[in-house]
């Protein structure tokens, strides 16, 4: 019982947020978020990734909102459509890392009832900048499957531990493409709390060590994207660097 409403819960805050959206996204939306459908327009209409006819801020979005808004493009020529589909499907996958996350810890009894708080607009900064905006979605989502993938990885051996990590080791370059926020919001904290956790836990300390082993590696990553993004995309597309 405690599970069929804890999913109808969740069911009705991710269909009445998707629904409040298609209904007064007219009326809320801002130049930011409608400059980013003009950027999804051109990717599709160029079926291109990254542009370099396009002026891109404070930075270089690789793989971010950007990617669904071009998808739907390619469907549908319907403006509004186009942000209400990608705005659910970016709900959507958040909440399918969520989780994975959830079973990763074993906490996915609570699951549903705990993932409903990620689609209720419970403040006017997390409509705007989350649930409306999306701009966080992506960070959000790649963080919570990286932990998920950190978790795996303390419990897997041999040949499966390492294709996970150098798995990870591309995942968090491309997904650092874009500046170094990615670092900063997932991969920086993950390896200093690592650190932390071995330094004052005396237990467990080859488990410590693996995870530290995985931030590290992630953390590497994520470096080294940045660097791409700095260094090499710079020097094609257009966007101010806040590095």
């Amino acid at each position: 019982m405690f599970h069929f409403f804890s999913f109808l819960i969740l069911i009705i805050c991710f269909l009445g947020t998707v629904y409040y959206i298609r209904l007064r996204n007219y009326y809320t939306i801002s130049s930011d978020e409608s400059s980013e459908m003009v950027l999804g327009h051109l990717l599709a209409s160029e079926n291109r990734l990254v542009t370099d006819s396009w002026y891109y801020s404070t930075e270089l979005e690789v793989l971010s909102q950007n990617i669904f808004f071009s998808l739907f493009f390619h469907f549908t020529d319907n403006w509004h459509r186009v942000r209400v589909l990608a705005t659910a499907t970016m709900y959507l996958l958040e909440i399918i890392a969520y989780y994975i996350l959830s079973k990763a810890l074993h906490f996915r009894r609570f699951f549903a009832i705990s993932a409903a708080l990620l689609v209720i607009p419970f403040s006017g900064e997390y409509y705007r900048y989350m649930l409306n905006g999306a701009y966080y979605y992506p960070l959000v989502t790649v963080s919570f499957f990286t932990l998920a993938l950190a978790e795996l990885f303390l419990h897997l051996a041999g040949w499966k531990k390492s294709v996970l990590l150098i798995f990870s080791f591309i995942f968090s370059i491309l997904f650092s493409l874009s500046g170094i926020r990615q670092c900063f919001f997932t991969y920086a904290p993950m390896l200093a709390s690592s650190v932390i956790i071995y330094i004052i836990e005396k237990r467990n300390m080859n488990e410590n060590k693996q995870w530290i082993l995985f931030s590290f590696v992630s953390f590497i990553g994520s470096i080294i994207g940045w660097f791409i993004n700095a260094f090499v995309l710079s020097s094609r597309y257009i966007y101010d660097s806040w590095g």
